[in-house]
């Protein structure tokens, strides 16, 4: 391909992105309508994603905590314990 060729494809081609960008930029009347059902269904999605990831983030810190508090003690301590537990019985 010849350089005018080329020129000629770029020159459409940010033609084309300028057209589309002040095609995305001008404000158009949105004629949506949303019922009551619609926007409690929404609300309802949006609380549970929160609440969900609420109880997901306090049993991972539950879980963490458990992980370093064994990490800590020991396995002499485990021992001892679980040898303690055993002669009361």
């Amino acid at each position: 391909m010849g350089k005018p060729i080329q020129a000629l494809r770029a020159r459409r081609v940010r033609a084309t992105g300028l057209a589309l960008a002040l095609l995305a930029a001008t404000p158009a009347p949105a004629q949506a309508y949303i019922d009551p059902g619609s926007g409690a269904l929404a609300l309802q999605a949006l609380l549970a994603g929160i609440f969900g990831a609420l109880v997901l983030a306090r049993k991972t810190l539950r879980d963490l905590a458990a992980r370093v508090l064994r990490v800590r003690r020991g396995p002499s301590d485990e021992g001892a314990r679980s040898a303690a537990t055993q002669g009361d019985g």
